[in-house]
């Protein structure tokens, strides 16, 4: 066994160095030289960071977010059996194929997450071969032995098994280094097909459950914001002073911490220290205390985790951004941009998950979104100044734990951990679930052992973005053109996948929970009537279409406007027109459209509803050009928007040809 070079894998919030940034192990290398002593990765300087032969390996290089893990660790591959050495060699081997090989559907190497699932997939085909004594070439060579192998492994590693035989089928036999039973990849793909739940999407939060965990998430944000400086101020002392507060554990009948002290220990101190109530009555935290069940002086730090992770929900919840995009935003996260009407912001960021690599991407959203980046902006700087001095403390989300005396031992870069459990349950009820059934009734929610009605409600940040994707698309508060742009999609294809549900015509989050929809409606009746009066009735161009030239007529009828714009608005407010923008111009349908399908709108020259505005379709073509110049020529998503784009002109010469 070669010496291994010694890596700290501490944590995966590593400072990323310029010195980390080379390798020779690149995406499109000639596979033959996968061999031992083949460089992983090194320095600018030329010294080696990791070798083939190594067990463990550091691979920065690849690392475009702070949750990718850039540790490989072989050592838990040498197990007992014969051919143990030999089948660790084959498992980097086939490990840096998969990686490297040039059969990536993004044309880049793949992602450090995928590999690390990977990886343990290997894991268990390596512990099936030493068990049996047999080289791992054989479990390949053989469909009786991967048959075997499949049903001594767990059935959610048959996804990262059916990548991995699909990359090493298409590989040269000689590259590979040993041969594949032709008939495996039938077997796994079946397998792989059966074993996967087809449309088990994450689930749609219900109404009523999502509008309980935003009054919660307001409500221990508004909690903090009360106390904030109390609370930053007891903690610092408790940091300061390590006898603050840790009198005894409770308010009542506990052993005294103090008296479990060495004679060393308390010498250091003059006098028995303060109690831990004492120092919460002398901070005026005890209402804070009793309502988040605080009994030692830790649970401050605690509570600040807390407040974290419920500021990053609200983040979700008003920008649909992943849980890796939130993860990854600095600290001055926020740009502000000038509107027609008010003042909009932007959240920048990074994502990955279109390129595939780190890349500088912005989430427009309003000022809603203010209180939660500055709740998190204030941990952040008082984590931040008692960081150590080689941690990374840019992130926005830096991890509350980092703190002195945190009481956790896991110091990590930012923090990730979900704690909705310790929120008050919402528990699922009947309701719930026929909530659930009329937006996938093909999906057996009653069966489900995640979704029983009695128990509670389990979120996971991805719930959040398919939740307000049906949402938005049940309601018409969002068109899909927006939701696609919002949700950073390749295809429309992907954006009605996340919507699947909204044309349930008997369903609406309005009917089942007004609660949660009455301000948004209520703002979108005024938005509407806004936009129309600005747009259509205060616009000096011409309006094409039966409701442009309608509406033209009306400032004949009204020169000066004000009866124009209290009619308009008080058919708004009775439901008996509405507006809303298109690519076109705009709509004063009050009922959602069933006359169209996407971008196609050839029906909407003739539709009573229609307002064409010539202004506004350049605009959309300028638009579209830009987006098509973003494209890869030759690419399907390129002729598509090409074929859109030519569409859209012509659609617009024949309503211009109308007059």
């Amino acid at each position: 066994m070669t010496a291994k070079r010694k890596i700290s894998a501490s944590s995966t919030a590593f400072p990323l160095k310029k010195a980390h940034l080379q390798t020779d192990a690149y995406y499109g290398m000639k596979l033959s030289r996968i061999v031992p002593g083949l460089v992983m990765s090194r320095s600018l300087d030329g010294s080696v960071i990791s070798l083939f032969d190594d067990d463990q390996w550091f691979l920065p290089a690849f690392a475009f977010s702070i949750q990718d893990n850039p540790y490989f660790d072989f050592l838990p591959f040498r197990q007992a059996g014969r051919f143990s050495p030999e089948n660790v060699a084959t498992c980097k081997r086939i490990f840096t194929m998969k990686m490297f090989s040039t059969k990536s559907k993004t044309g880049k190497a793949i992602r450090l997450p995928t590999m690390q699932s990977t990886m343990v997939a290997l894991y268990h085909v390596n512990t099936f071969s030493n068990k049996r004594n047999i080289p791992i070439q054989e479990i390949f060579n053989s469909k009786v032995l991967f048959e075997k192998m499949l049903t001594d492994i767990p059935v959610s590693y048959n996804k990262q098994l059916l990548a991995l035989i699909r990359t090493l089928v298409s590989i040269d036999s000689v590259d590979r280094g040993f041969s594949i039973d032709g008939t495996i990849l039938p077997l796994i793909k079946k397998i792989a097909r059966e074993s996967r739940n087809e449309g088990n999407q994450h689930a749609v939060i219900p109404s009523r459950i999502l509008w309980t965990k935003y009054k919660q998430y307001k409500e221990c944000i508004d909690d903090y914001l009360k106390n904030q400086q109390n609370i930053h101020d007891f903690i610092k002392r408790t940091i300061l002073d390590r006898f603050f507060g840790r009198g005894n554990l409770t308010r009542y009948k506990y052993q005294d911490e103090f008296s479990q002290l060495s004679l060393e220990s308390r010498s250091a101190y003059s006098k028995e220290p303060i109690t831990f109530w004492k120092a919460v009555e002398s901070y005026k935290l005890e209402a804070i205390a009793d309502k988040y069940d605080w009994n030692v002086t830790k649970c401050a730090t605690n509570y600040l985790s807390l407040v974290q992770y419920c500021a990053k929900c609200l983040i979700h919840l008003f920008t649909l951004m992943r849980d890796s995009e939130v993860l990854n935003l600095q600290a001055n996260c926020l740009e502000p941009i000038q509107g027609w009407n008010n003042e909009a912001l932007y959240v920048c960021g990074i994502s990955t998950k279109l390129e595939s690599e780190k890349t500088a991407a912005k989430w427009i959203t309003t000022g809603d979104i203010c209180e939660p980046v500055q709740v998190l902006q204030s941990i952040q700087k008082l984590v931040a100044y008692h960081a150590k001095d080689d941690m990374e403390v840019s992130w926005l989300l830096l991890a509350a734990s980092n703190l002195p005396f945190s009481g956790s031992s896991k110091k990590e870069g930012v923090a990730r951990t979900n704690l909705d459990d310790r929120l008050p349950p919402v528990i699922i009820t009947d309701a719930d679930i026929r909530e659930l059934e009329t937006i996938d009734p093909y999906r057996n929610w009653r069966d489900d052992k995640k979704f029983k009605i009695g128990q509670p409600w389990r979120i996971t940040s991805h719930q959040f973005r398919r939740s307000i994707a049906v949402f938005a698309g049940q309601s018409g508060l969002i068109t899909l053109p927006s939701l696609k742009r919002l949700l950073r999609h390749i295809t429309k294809a992907m954006s009605t996948y996340y919507m699947k549900g909204c044309s349930a015509k008997n369903y609406l989050f309005s009917d089942i929970n007004p609660q949660l929809t009455r301000e948004l409606k209520r703002a979108k009746e005024e938005a509407d009537a806004a936009v129309f009066i600005r747009d259509v009735l205060k616009s000096a161009e011409q309006m094409y279409g039966f409701a442009g030239r309608r509406a033209m007529e009306m400032k004949k009828e009204f020169p000066w406007l004000a009866g124009t714009e209290a009619e308009t608005n008080q058919q708004v407010k009775l439901g008996l027109t509405a507006y809303q923008e298109t690519p076109a111009g705009g709509c004063t349908s009050p009922t959602p459209c069933d006359k169209r399908a996407h971008a196609k709108m050839d029906t909407c020259i003739t539709c009573k509803q229609f307002v064409g505005q010539e202004a506004k379709m350049a605009e959309t073509i300028e638009i579209m050009e830009f987006d098509l110049a973003e494209l890869k020529p030759g690419t399907i998503e390129y002729r598509a928007e090409l074929q859109n784009l030519e569409d859209f002109k012509d659609f617009r010469d024949r309503v211009i040809a109308r007059g």
